[in-house]
């Protein structure tokens, strides 16, 4: 079988990689009147270790800031913080009053595009200040590659009139979702105050249909699979994020995610949906999700600080420190970056016996610095010949780092050669990458060494040269291998001419 060489890049880490990246961690975080300092408490939070857990999340949606002041403030803690990469900025957003929603994120791993102003009011109108922002995965340039950012503060309270408002703010956001590109993720994050999932509001994010969605098409879903009614509900205290301080007894803060979050396939939710998530141990190894600080050791109470399980001491008390006045505990999921794929798109086969075997080397182009080992999907392929090209369907799946090839048999006539195998594989960038091929049929004479169809004293030259090379043609007592024994077979065929 001949191999043609193939030298492919497959990862290269900048200096502002971190090694340990495991794919886009997303979090919602509501800080409670945030008008600044606190810096030390929020870098423990943000980046504070416990056991070798860290919260270290890509993009943060953060609720209730005074103003641009304390977003400032924010950021300067998050890129100060030890072991943060210091390359956090925050996107524009709407300063409404004193409960702003900002979003930070991480430049290394995201390309901001535009924030959007859905719906302008805060306080006295139909809707709170609703908001999306536009993201890219950094290296990618598809709309597969793409990440919608819904950052809200939904109208607190039970009250009809609290529903109501809501209802509004959720229908702003679902009609938005339906009107998206097609094929572009999006995701809901923040501080939704909804005390139960049969209420409209949360009802109008993740149906199937809606009025403002007839087709579905803007439909989120709970990564989690975990409805009902969430407040002051012992079965869902391990997914309780409000109130640190004083009582944690509600799921307010959520992180709801659309279909092709989890497709399994590319940019995708990293977890078991629809498994729910787990009621009794706060780590289920089945999702990527957690109430950062829940250990699930309490309910109705304040957040334990001493032997807190998930996050340690000092972590919890950092938290509650943060969430005076009736706050909140973070939350965070990890998404999957879609594969890449490697290939060299032009290939000299040279000279080649008729049926000939080859191999295109492929290649997991993912970027391992960048989104890690277990942060980036499989890349799964398969391939297409061209006229004068037999390729047998094979489905293959590489992980991150891997390699592999496609197989093909030439079927072509002795002569001058020219065909391509299109590779269809799940690389959102190049769903269809072309590998073209070029070369010599020989004419099936074993002595026709440089395939111009005669046997002459210069295909001993070219004999030479192939077993130099090692190249097939060197290879003439067809015992596959390049041995001096070949050069006494080349004089038998030579001598022997071509039939």
């Amino acid at each position: 079988m001949r191999c043609v060489a193939l030298m492919l890049s497959v990862w290269a880490c900048s200096a502002e990689c971190q090694l340990d990246a495991d794919g886009l961690r997303v979090s919602t975080w509501n800080i409670t009147f945030y008008d600044g300092g606190f810096a030390d408490e929020i870098r423990s939070v943000v980046y504070g270790s416990f056991e070798g857990r860290s919260m270290a999340p890509d993009l943060i949606v953060v609720q209730e800031f005074s103003g641009q002041a304390a977003a400032i403030d924010f950021l300067w803690a998050i890129n100060t913080a030890p072991d943060s990469p210091g390359d956090w900025q925050f996107a524009p957003f709407a300063d409404v009053g004193t409960l702003n929603v900002a979003v930070f994120y991480r430049e290394s791993q995201l390309e901001f595009e535009q924030r959007v102003l859905l719906s302008p009011n805060f306080s006295g109108g139909p809707a709170r200040a609703v908001q999306r922002w536009d993201f890219r995965l950094k290296g990618f340039e598809s709309e597969g590659a793409s990440l919608s950012v819904y950052g809200v503060h939904f109208k607190a309270g039970s009250s009809p009139t609290d529903q109501a408002r809501r209802l509004v703010e959720a229908e702003i956001i679902r009609a938005d979702a339906a009107s998206l590109p097609l094929g572009r993720p999006f995701l809901i994050a923040g501080d939704l105050n909804i005390q139960r999932s049969s209420q409209a509001a949360y009802q109008q994010l993740i149906a199937e249909t809606t009025a403002v969605d007839p087709l579905g098409s803007g439909r989120f879903y709970d990564p989690i699979s975990t409805p009902g009614n969430w407040q002051n509900n012992p079965a869902f205290r391990i997914v309780h994020t409000q109130d640190p301080a004083t009582q944690v007894d509600d799921r307010y803060d959520q992180i709801l995610i659309s279909s092709e979050l989890i497709n399994r396939d590319g940019f995708d939710y990293d977890g078991e949906w629809p498994a729910p998530y787990s009621s009794s141990t706060w780590d289920d190894p089945n999702h990527s999700y957690r109430a950062w600080g829940n250990d699930g050791s309490m309910y109705n109470r304040p957040l334990r600080t001493a032997g807190n399980a998930m996050v340690g001491e000092q972590i919890a008390a950092d938290i509650r420190t943060l969430c005076f006045g009736g706050g909140h505990m973070p939350a965070f999921l990890d998404l999957r970056v879609p594969a890449r794929i490697a290939v060299n798109p032009v290939i000299d086969l040279g000279v080649l016996q008729p049926g000939a075997s080859i191999e295109i080397p492929v290649a997991h182009g993912g970027d391992i610095g960048r989104w890690g080992f277990d942060g980036q999907d499989d890349l799964a392929f398969f391939a297409i010949g061209s006229a004068g090209l037999d390729v047998p369907f094979r489905f293959v799946e590489l992980p991150p780092s891997g390699t592999g090839s496609v197989n093909a048999t030439v079927t072509a006539d002795p002569g001058a050669f020219a065909g391509s195998v299109t590779i269809v594989s799940n690389d959102p960038d190049l769903p269809e990458a072309v590998v073209m091929l070029s070369g010599t049929v020989a004419s099936g004479c074993l002595a026709d060494v440089n395939g111009d169809g005669v046997v002459l004293p210069s295909d001993l030259n070219a004999w030479i040269i192939a077993y130099n090379t090692g190249a097939d043609a060197c290879d003439q007592n067809l015992d596959e291998l390049c041995t001096p024994s070949d050069f006494n077979a080349f004089l038998v065929n030579f001598l022997a001419g071509c039939n």
